[in-house]
Protein backbone atom coordinates (compact mmCIF):
# COMPACT_ATOMS: atom_id res chain seq x y z
CA UNK A 1 0.00 0.00 0.00
CA UNK A 2 2.78 2.67 1.30
CA UNK A 3 4.32 1.69 -2.53
CA UNK A 4 1.25 2.57 -3.95
CA UNK A 5 0.64 5.47 -2.15
CA UNK A 6 5.12 6.70 -3.01
CA UNK A 7 4.10 5.87 -6.75
CA UNK A 8 1.08 7.91 -7.00
CA UNK A 9 2.81 11.02 -5.15
CA UNK A 10 6.01 10.59 -7.32
CA UNK A 11 6.77 13.32 -10.22
CA UNK A 12 7.95 10.46 -12.73
CA UNK A 13 4.80 8.96 -12.05
CA UNK A 14 2.38 12.07 -12.60
CA UNK A 15 0.69 11.35 -16.00
CA UNK A 16 2.21 14.43 -18.30
CA UNK A 17 -0.27 14.35 -20.57
CA UNK A 18 -0.22 17.23 -23.17
CA UNK A 19 -0.30 20.32 -21.93
CA UNK A 20 -0.21 19.67 -18.33
CA UNK A 21 2.40 21.18 -15.76
CA UNK A 22 3.72 19.28 -13.10
CA UNK A 23 4.39 22.44 -10.52
CA UNK A 24 1.01 24.34 -11.64
CA UNK A 25 -1.26 21.91 -12.48
CA UNK A 26 -3.65 21.21 -15.66
CA UNK A 27 -3.34 24.41 -18.49
CA UNK A 28 -7.46 25.04 -17.42
CA UNK A 29 -6.48 25.39 -13.82
CA UNK A 30 -4.02 28.46 -14.83
CA UNK A 31 -6.36 29.76 -17.93
CA UNK A 32 -9.91 29.78 -17.39
CA UNK A 33 -11.58 28.13 -19.98
CA UNK A 34 -8.74 26.81 -21.52
CA UNK A 35 -8.81 23.03 -22.55
CA UNK A 36 -5.65 21.27 -22.11
CA UNK A 37 -6.37 19.06 -25.39
CA UNK A 38 -6.14 22.43 -27.35
CA UNK A 39 -3.37 23.05 -29.75
CA UNK A 40 -2.03 19.99 -27.93
CA UNK A 41 1.02 19.84 -30.26
CA UNK A 42 1.84 22.89 -28.74
CA UNK A 43 4.16 23.03 -25.50
CA UNK A 44 2.98 24.28 -22.40
CA UNK A 45 5.67 27.20 -22.00
CA UNK A 46 5.54 28.33 -25.90
CA UNK A 47 1.49 28.53 -25.26
CA UNK A 48 2.05 30.71 -21.66
CA UNK A 49 4.84 32.69 -23.45
CA UNK A 50 2.41 33.83 -26.74
CA UNK A 51 -0.20 34.32 -24.38
CA UNK A 52 1.67 36.71 -22.73
CA UNK A 53 3.31 38.27 -25.63
CA UNK A 54 -0.06 38.82 -27.18
CA UNK A 55 -1.26 40.47 -24.02
CA UNK A 56 1.84 43.20 -24.46
CA UNK A 57 1.34 43.85 -27.89
CA UNK A 58 -2.48 45.06 -27.20
CA UNK A 59 -1.10 47.11 -24.31
CA UNK A 60 1.75 48.70 -26.45
CA UNK A 61 -1.00 49.44 -29.14
CA UNK A 62 -3.45 50.96 -27.21
CA UNK A 63 -0.72 53.19 -25.67
CA UNK A 64 0.53 54.62 -29.18
CA UNK A 65 -2.47 55.15 -30.69
CA UNK A 66 -3.32 57.37 -27.38
CA UNK A 67 0.10 59.30 -27.95
CA UNK A 68 -0.76 59.56 -31.40
CA UNK A 69 -4.39 61.12 -30.60
CA UNK A 70 -2.47 63.55 -28.32
CA UNK A 71 -0.26 64.89 -30.69
CA UNK A 72 -2.87 65.23 -33.57
CA UNK A 73 -4.69 67.12 -31.64
CA UNK A 74 -1.51 69.19 -30.27
CA UNK A 75 -1.00 69.53 -34.02
CA UNK A 76 -4.75 70.65 -34.92
CA UNK A 77 -3.86 73.95 -31.97
CA UNK A 78 -0.36 75.19 -33.26
CA UNK A 79 -0.72 78.04 -35.93
CA UNK A 80 0.28 76.88 -39.86
CA UNK A 81 3.43 78.76 -40.22
CA UNK A 82 4.66 78.99 -43.20
CA UNK A 83 7.72 77.19 -44.62
CA UNK A 84 9.70 80.20 -46.19
CA UNK A 85 10.34 81.66 -42.18
CA UNK A 86 13.59 80.47 -40.71
CA UNK A 87 13.10 77.18 -39.13
CA UNK A 88 9.75 76.34 -39.48
CA UNK A 89 7.92 73.32 -39.33
CA UNK A 90 6.25 72.16 -42.26
CA UNK A 91 2.48 72.70 -43.36
CA UNK A 92 -0.59 70.70 -42.86
CA UNK A 93 1.25 67.78 -41.21
CA UNK A 94 -0.93 65.27 -39.82
CA UNK A 95 1.71 62.17 -39.31
CA UNK A 96 2.90 62.12 -35.55
CA UNK A 97 6.75 62.44 -36.79
CA UNK A 98 5.42 65.58 -38.30
CA UNK A 99 3.88 66.97 -34.74
CA UNK A 100 6.62 66.16 -32.99
CA UNK A 101 8.82 68.53 -35.69
CA UNK A 102 5.86 71.01 -34.15
CA UNK A 103 6.41 70.78 -30.75
CA UNK A 104 10.06 71.16 -31.09
CA UNK A 105 9.52 73.90 -33.07
CA UNK A 106 7.21 75.49 -30.65
CA UNK A 107 9.93 74.81 -27.69
CA UNK A 108 13.01 76.63 -29.46
CA UNK A 109 10.52 79.73 -29.51
CA UNK A 110 10.99 82.51 -27.50
CA UNK A 111 7.18 82.92 -25.35
CA UNK A 112 5.48 85.62 -26.58
CA UNK A 113 5.55 89.00 -24.16
CA UNK A 114 2.97 89.28 -21.80
CA UNK A 115 0.46 92.36 -22.42
CA UNK A 116 1.38 94.87 -20.02
CA UNK A 117 -2.79 95.20 -18.57
CA UNK A 118 -3.27 91.44 -18.77
CA UNK A 119 -6.18 91.90 -21.14
CA UNK A 120 -4.75 92.81 -24.32
CA UNK A 121 -3.67 90.36 -26.19
CA UNK A 122 0.36 90.63 -26.79
CA UNK A 123 1.56 92.57 -29.99
CA UNK A 124 4.61 90.64 -31.52
CA UNK A 125 5.77 92.74 -34.46
CA UNK A 126 8.92 91.42 -36.40
CA UNK A 127 11.91 92.88 -35.42
CA UNK A 128 14.78 93.06 -37.65
CA UNK A 129 17.96 93.59 -35.52
CA UNK A 130 21.69 95.09 -37.40
CA UNK A 131 24.18 93.76 -34.97
CA UNK A 132 27.81 95.87 -35.55
CA UNK A 133 30.69 94.31 -34.36
CA UNK A 134 34.47 94.39 -34.41
CA UNK A 135 37.45 92.23 -32.56
CA UNK A 136 37.30 93.53 -29.31
CA UNK A 137 33.81 92.42 -28.90
CA UNK A 138 33.72 89.09 -30.69
CA UNK A 139 34.15 87.15 -27.69
CA UNK A 140 30.67 88.85 -25.89
CA UNK A 141 28.67 88.82 -28.97
CA UNK A 142 26.94 85.69 -28.73
CA UNK A 143 25.70 86.90 -25.34
CA UNK A 144 24.67 90.10 -27.08
CA UNK A 145 22.45 88.19 -29.56
CA UNK A 146 21.14 85.43 -26.66
CA UNK A 147 20.04 88.37 -24.80
CA UNK A 148 18.77 89.32 -28.22
CA UNK A 149 16.67 85.89 -28.23
CA UNK A 150 14.78 86.35 -24.85
CA UNK A 151 13.95 89.61 -24.99
CA UNK A 152 10.34 88.80 -25.80
CA UNK A 153 10.45 88.79 -29.06
CA UNK A 154 8.97 85.62 -30.73
CA UNK A 155 9.44 87.17 -34.27
CA UNK A 156 13.40 88.21 -34.61
CA UNK A 157 16.06 88.15 -37.39
CA UNK A 158 19.77 89.41 -36.87
CA UNK A 159 21.86 90.18 -39.25
CA UNK A 160 25.45 90.61 -38.18
CA UNK A 161 27.88 93.14 -39.79
CA UNK A 162 31.41 92.88 -39.39
CA UNK A 163 33.22 96.28 -38.95
CA UNK A 164 36.43 95.26 -38.21
CA UNK A 165 39.25 94.89 -41.57
CA UNK A 166 41.39 92.62 -38.94
CA UNK A 167 38.85 90.47 -37.92
CA UNK A 168 38.56 86.89 -39.87
CA UNK A 169 35.40 86.57 -40.73
CA UNK A 170 34.62 82.83 -40.69
CA UNK A 171 34.54 83.58 -36.61
CA UNK A 172 31.66 86.06 -37.06
CA UNK A 173 29.83 82.64 -39.31
CA UNK A 174 30.85 80.73 -36.27
CA UNK A 175 29.05 83.01 -34.24
CA UNK A 176 25.88 83.07 -36.18
CA UNK A 177 26.10 79.37 -36.35
CA UNK A 178 26.44 79.09 -32.71
CA UNK A 179 23.35 81.16 -31.70
CA UNK A 180 21.45 79.24 -34.27
CA UNK A 181 22.36 76.08 -32.92
CA UNK A 182 21.72 76.79 -29.24
CA UNK A 183 18.30 78.33 -29.87
CA UNK A 184 17.24 76.03 -32.36
CA UNK A 185 16.43 78.31 -34.69
CA UNK A 186 18.20 77.54 -37.96
CA UNK A 187 18.46 81.35 -39.96
CA UNK A 188 17.56 83.19 -36.79
CA UNK A 189 20.78 85.11 -37.21
CA UNK A 190 22.67 85.51 -40.50
CA UNK A 191 26.42 87.08 -41.12
CA UNK A 192 25.98 89.62 -43.79
CA UNK A 193 29.78 88.63 -46.14
CA UNK A 194 30.91 92.29 -47.08
CA UNK A 195 33.99 93.22 -47.22
CA UNK A 196 35.23 96.63 -44.86
CA UNK A 197 35.96 98.74 -47.40
CA UNK A 198 36.97 101.84 -45.74
CA UNK A 199 37.86 102.79 -41.89
CA UNK A 200 37.33 105.40 -39.68
CA UNK A 201 33.84 105.64 -40.35
CA UNK A 202 33.16 103.85 -37.08
CA UNK A 203 31.09 101.33 -39.09
CA UNK A 204 28.66 103.19 -40.17
CA UNK A 205 28.97 102.60 -43.95
CA UNK A 206 28.11 99.17 -43.52
CA UNK A 207 25.82 100.28 -41.11
CA UNK A 208 24.07 102.44 -44.11
CA UNK A 209 24.35 99.24 -46.33
CA UNK A 210 22.42 96.93 -44.20
CA UNK A 211 20.14 99.16 -43.73
CA UNK A 212 19.62 99.94 -47.70
CA UNK A 213 19.47 95.82 -48.03
CA UNK A 214 16.62 95.46 -45.80
CA UNK A 215 15.05 98.47 -47.83
CA UNK A 216 15.62 96.80 -50.73
CA UNK A 217 14.20 92.75 -49.88
CA UNK A 218 10.81 93.11 -48.66
CA UNK A 219 10.70 89.63 -48.16
CA UNK A 220 12.10 90.28 -44.57
CA UNK A 221 9.03 91.32 -43.29
CA UNK A 222 10.76 93.78 -40.92
CA UNK A 223 8.44 96.02 -39.02
CA UNK A 224 11.12 97.19 -36.47
CA UNK A 225 14.40 97.76 -36.84
CA UNK A 226 17.09 98.02 -34.18
CA UNK A 227 21.12 98.85 -34.76
CA UNK A 228 23.18 97.32 -32.15
CA UNK A 229 26.63 96.73 -30.88
CA UNK A 230 28.49 93.19 -30.39
CA UNK A 231 28.85 94.66 -26.49
CA UNK A 232 25.58 95.17 -25.57
CA UNK A 233 22.87 93.44 -23.39
CA UNK A 234 19.18 93.83 -23.43
CA UNK A 235 16.68 92.84 -20.58
CA UNK A 236 14.44 90.01 -20.60
CA UNK A 237 11.27 92.86 -20.62
CA UNK A 238 12.15 94.47 -23.23
CA UNK A 239 9.85 93.29 -25.45
CA UNK A 240 7.01 93.58 -22.81
CA UNK A 241 8.14 97.29 -21.80
CA UNK A 242 7.89 98.69 -25.65
CA UNK A 243 4.06 96.45 -25.87
CA UNK A 244 2.48 100.14 -25.34
CA UNK A 245 4.78 101.58 -28.09
CA UNK A 246 3.17 99.18 -30.57
CA UNK A 247 0.01 100.07 -29.75
CA UNK A 248 0.16 103.40 -30.07
CA UNK A 249 2.13 102.40 -33.46
CA UNK A 250 4.85 104.29 -32.44
CA UNK A 251 7.75 105.23 -35.66
CA UNK A 252 10.56 105.49 -32.95
CA UNK A 253 11.28 104.46 -29.91
CA UNK A 254 13.85 105.07 -27.05
CA UNK A 255 14.41 103.57 -23.50
CA UNK A 256 16.65 104.42 -20.42
CA UNK A 257 20.28 102.67 -20.45
CA UNK A 258 23.44 102.37 -18.56
CA UNK A 259 26.68 103.04 -20.37
CA UNK A 260 30.35 102.37 -20.48
CA UNK A 261 30.68 106.18 -21.51
CA UNK A 262 31.49 109.07 -19.62
CA UNK A 263 28.21 111.27 -19.98
CA UNK A 264 29.24 115.05 -19.21
CA UNK A 265 26.04 116.34 -17.89
CA UNK A 266 26.48 114.53 -14.34
CA UNK A 267 29.15 115.27 -11.73
CA UNK A 268 30.22 114.40 -8.00
CA UNK A 269 27.84 116.00 -5.27
CA UNK A 270 27.72 116.57 -1.93
CA UNK A 271 25.44 117.60 0.36
CA UNK A 272 26.93 119.87 3.33
CA UNK A 273 26.39 117.21 5.79
CA UNK A 274 27.60 113.51 5.26
CA UNK A 275 25.93 112.52 1.98
CA UNK A 276 28.33 112.16 -1.05
CA UNK A 277 26.91 111.01 -4.56
CA UNK A 278 29.09 110.59 -7.42
CA UNK A 279 27.40 110.04 -10.61
CA UNK A 280 29.96 111.02 -12.78
CA UNK A 281 32.14 108.35 -14.25
CA UNK A 282 30.92 105.27 -16.49
CA UNK A 283 27.81 102.45 -16.56
CA UNK A 284 25.82 105.36 -15.06
CA UNK A 285 21.70 104.97 -15.78
CA UNK A 286 21.02 107.15 -18.36
CA UNK A 287 17.70 108.67 -19.17
CA UNK A 288 16.85 108.76 -22.81
CA UNK A 289 15.97 111.61 -24.92
CA UNK A 290 15.58 111.98 -28.72
CA UNK A 291 18.47 114.43 -28.78
CA UNK A 292 22.77 114.05 -29.65
CA UNK A 293 24.06 112.80 -26.52
CA UNK A 294 20.80 112.02 -25.17
CA UNK A 295 20.61 108.42 -26.37
CA UNK A 296 22.47 105.12 -27.38
CA UNK A 297 21.44 104.16 -30.89
CA UNK A 298 21.38 100.40 -29.55
CA UNK A 299 18.66 102.28 -26.92
CA UNK A 300 16.70 102.62 -29.77
CA UNK A 301 13.99 101.00 -32.50
CA UNK A 302 12.68 102.83 -35.85
CA UNK A 303 9.49 101.55 -37.78
CA UNK A 304 10.50 100.19 -40.90
CA UNK A 305 7.69 102.20 -43.00
CA UNK A 306 9.49 105.12 -41.46
CA UNK A 307 13.13 104.46 -42.47
CA UNK A 308 12.02 103.49 -45.70
CA UNK A 309 9.26 106.61 -46.42
CA UNK A 310 12.33 108.63 -45.32
CA UNK A 311 15.10 106.57 -46.62
CA UNK A 312 16.97 107.29 -44.18
CA UNK A 313 21.03 106.97 -43.96
CA UNK A 314 23.88 107.83 -41.41
CA UNK A 315 25.66 109.31 -44.13
CA UNK A 316 22.48 111.20 -45.41
CA UNK A 317 21.48 112.39 -41.81
CA UNK A 318 25.44 114.05 -40.65
CA UNK A 319 27.69 111.44 -42.38
CA UNK A 320 30.36 109.41 -40.52
CA UNK A 321 31.48 110.90 -37.18
CA UNK A 322 31.48 109.88 -33.53
CA UNK A 323 28.17 111.49 -33.50
CA UNK A 324 26.20 109.80 -36.53
CA UNK A 325 24.08 108.42 -33.50
CA UNK A 326 22.59 111.36 -32.62
CA UNK A 327 22.60 112.95 -35.90
CA UNK A 328 20.35 110.21 -37.30
CA UNK A 329 18.15 110.19 -34.05
CA UNK A 330 17.41 113.70 -34.65
CA UNK A 331 16.47 113.35 -38.06
CA UNK A 332 13.82 109.91 -37.13
CA UNK A 333 12.37 112.37 -34.94
CA UNK A 334 11.67 114.89 -36.75
CA UNK A 335 10.02 112.21 -40.04
CA UNK A 336 8.46 109.88 -37.44
CA UNK A 337 4.56 110.48 -36.61
CA UNK A 338 4.67 109.14 -33.74
CA UNK A 339 7.08 108.74 -30.62
CA UNK A 340 7.59 106.76 -27.39
CA UNK A 341 9.90 107.32 -24.60
CA UNK A 342 9.77 103.98 -22.03
CA UNK A 343 11.81 105.51 -18.59
CA UNK A 344 12.80 101.72 -17.90
CA UNK A 345 16.59 100.70 -17.80
CA UNK A 346 16.46 98.13 -20.79
CA UNK A 347 19.62 98.30 -22.34
CA UNK A 348 23.20 97.69 -20.99
CA UNK A 349 25.96 99.22 -23.25
CA UNK A 350 29.13 97.25 -21.68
Amino acid sequence: MLSTMKEKLSPRATPRWKGYHPVHGAVSDLWPGGDPDDDAETPFVCRALLRRITAISAITLTIILMLSAMYQRRDALLPKTSTAAAGAPEKDVDELGGALRHLRHAMATPPSPASVDGVSPAINPKLCVIARTYAAQLSYLPITLLSLVNAGFPNLQIFLVNTDVALETYKMQEAAELVNWLTGRPGLAEFMDWPVETEGDYGYALSDRALLHLYDNPQYGCEYVMLSNGDNLYAATLGERLQPAFEKNAELIGWDFISHYQWFDYQRMYDGKKGYVDTSGTMIHKPVSFQRGGIDLGAAMFKMDMLKRNKLTFQGTGGYNVESDGYFIVVAEARANVTFIQHATLLMHQ
